[in-house]
């Protein structure tokens, strides 16, 4: 547990010291790993809805754009959750 009492140098009762404390390292947010897959679950309801717009109207090159945009940046997500989650 902690350090055996000393006795004091001049003669008086035991000196007790304090158990040394650890500093607790403070959380300072989500980790990159979790904020990566908070993004991936955004992109994913994002890409789901302009699916759903996309159902009805395939000829919407604004949608279809930003779609083929948001699916590409949801693979390169993945592909990084993927490597931190090897290294964790």
């Amino acid at each position: 547990a902690g350090t055996p009492p000393r006795p004091a140098l001049d003669g008086a009762a035991e000196v007790r010291r304090k158990p040394e404390r650890v500093p607790r390292e403070k959380k300072k947010g989500p980790s990159e790993l979790e904020q990566v897959e908070g993004r991936i679950t955004t992109l994913e309801q994002h890409v789901a809805a302009l699916e759903q717009k996309l159902a009805e109207d395939w000829t919407n090159m604004d949608v279809l754009t930003e779609h083929r945009v948001a699916r590409e940046e949801l693979q390169e997500l993945l592909v990084r959750w993927e490597e931190l989650f090897a290294s964790a």
